[in-house]
This record gives structure tokens, sequence and C-alpha cells, in this order.
């Protein structure tokens, strides 16, 4: 059966070759070859690609989001989806702890009195260091991202808090609440988290309204989607009642130069790479062929979406 690599280089000619000992034959997708049972890549352009690729059974996402695919397109023509959902949940719990640690820590200042040889004494330390202990952290998703996320605060004994759409228990959190309680929560959280999928009900979903309801002094953090977190609403919270945000999406990506979140000072920006590491490459391999075997031998999918 025909088996389309959107990025054939991903793999080695030994892993292609173990790909082929599975029962697929590999073309590429620019090949004059328009049939194929299995495709793996990011499904943009989806129903372009429908009506292009003939006999499509089953699609292999390489990324975990799937906001920018057509799923319903997918599911209408009873082919089989499974996304990556979990090679980035690891260094991005690692960004969200490293990022927290080096603002209780006060790090920055740190880093500033190295570059100017100033000696800060530990009484002044003292007086502003803090800690992640006892700190609650209100994580809003508990999929693979959140549950990494709880899975290493807790080793700091940090209080993890789940918002999800049940209220359901999940591993490493201390309570889990509905979606409908998630006003209740936004008040006592030191810590908020957005790691919610993306979709119409989380577009937008960080706003004024949202804001106004957390803690004052707290932080924000957003690993999920740009267009969940109303950007001028942050700037005008920063100003009132938030103290620190830490942002890794945005609006619209690559962020503009003249974007006043560059030069906020309680604003930490990075290039949407919190999902970066030397390890995330091999995991998505891993997945692939772990999928692609089960596929040819009719067993159990890991991350079917439908």
């Amino acid at each position: 059966m025909n088996l389309i690599l959107q990025n054939p280089s991903l793999f080695s000619e030994t892993e292609k070759t173990d790909i082929t000992k599975f029962g697929f034959t590999i073309i590429s997708e620019d090949s004059d070859v328009n049939e194929a049972e299995v495709y793996v890549g990011i499904f943009k352009d989806t129903r372009l690609k429908l009506e292009t690729i003939k006999g499509l059974k089953f699609i292999q996402s390489t990324i975990a989001g799937y906001d920018m695919i057509d799923m319903d397109a997918i599911k209408a023509k009873n082919i089989s989806f499974a996304n990556a959902s979990g090679i980035g949940s690891a260094p991005i719990a690692e960004f969200i702890v490293h990022a927290l640690l080096d603002k209780y820590r006060c790090a920055s200042l740190f880093r500033e009195s190295q570059g100017s040889k100033t000696w800060i004494s530990r009484r002044q330390s003292d007086a502003m260091i803090d800690e992640l202990t006892h700190k609650r952290i209100l994580i809003l998703g508990t999929g693979s991202i959140g549950h990494a996320v709880a899975k290493r605060l807790s080793a700091f004994d940090a209080v993890c808090v789940g918002i999800n759409q049940s209220g359901r228990t999940v591993e490493y959190f201390d309570a889990c609440y509905p979606m409908n309680q998630l006003d209740a929560q936004l008040q006592h959280a030191d810590v908020v988290v957005g790691a919610l999928p993306f979709n119409d009900d989380s577009r937008n979903l960080y706003n004024e309204q949202f804001f106004k309801k957390m803690k004052n002094e707290s932080i924000f953090i957003n690993v999920g989607r740009g267009p969940q977190c109303n950007e001028d609403d942050l700037l005008t919270a920063l100003d009132q009642n938030i103290a620190h945000a830490i942002l890794d999406v945005f609006q619209v990506e690559p962020l503009s130069s003249e974007s006043k979140l560059w030069t906020h000072p309680h604003i930490v920006v990075t290039p949407h790479n919190s999902s970066s590491s030397l390890l995330v490459e091999a995991r998505l391999k891993a997945l692939i062929m772990h999928n692609l075997k089960q596929y040819a031998e009719k067993q159990m999918l890991r991350n079917q979406v439908f």
C-alpha cells in the first residue's frame, strides 16, 4: 500500500527500509502517483488534498494541534486521524518550570548584577527571592501538556489545580474542576497556565473579564494558541492587577517588531519554541513508526482522534 511522507528527509534510509517491511511503498507528495492509503505530515489545504489523493484511509499528523486542518472534511470521508500529541509536552513543561523559577528567584536581576559586577547582599536576596513551594498553579487543560506541567511542579510542592471540561480527576493534580468553575478558581491562583486546545470556546478566552478575575500580583503563562489571548487586554491587566506574563504564542506570528509586548518590563516573550528540544524529533519518529506498524497490522493506534 502506498504511503505519502510529506517530509521524507525526517527518516534515515534504514528507517525507510523498516517502513517498507511493514508493507508500505513510500512515495513523495509531489510525485505523479495520486493514490495512497496513508499520509504522514501536516494535512493543511485539507479539501484540496482530499480531492487529489485517492484511496486515503489514515492520516498521521506530525503536529499535536489540528485547528488549521478541516477535521470535518476528513471525518466525512471516514478517514482515520491521529495526531502527535505528547511529543513536545516535556519541553513545554520544562519551559514553564524554568520561567517560573527564573521569575521567583529574580534571576534576571542577578544576571544584570553579574554584568555590572555588583554584589547583592544576602539581606537583599532574602527579602525578594520566592519559592514555588505552596504556590497555587491553575492549569487550564489537563491533557498531555497540563499533565506534564503538573507532574514537574508537584515535585516543587506546588499545589496544582486543573481545569477541564468535566472536572475529572487527573494524575498529579491536587484537584480538578470543570470549565464552568473557572472564574471561581482564577481568584485563588498564584499562577495561571493556558494550555487549552484552540477552538471556538477558547478563542479570546483570556480577555479583560478573565484577567480582572485573576489574583493581584499573579502570573499568566500562555503556551496554547495566540488567538486565545487578547493581547491589548493583557497589557492593560499588567498595569492593574497582574504582575507578570510569559508568552510563547501570539495572535500573529512572527510577532511584529512594533508590538508593545517585546519591550514591556513585565513580559517574557519567546518565539513559539517552548516545545523545542533535541529529543522531540526522536519522539515524533517513534510515534510514526509505532502507528504505521499498528496500522499495517490492523491494531489500535496511539493518539487516534477518530
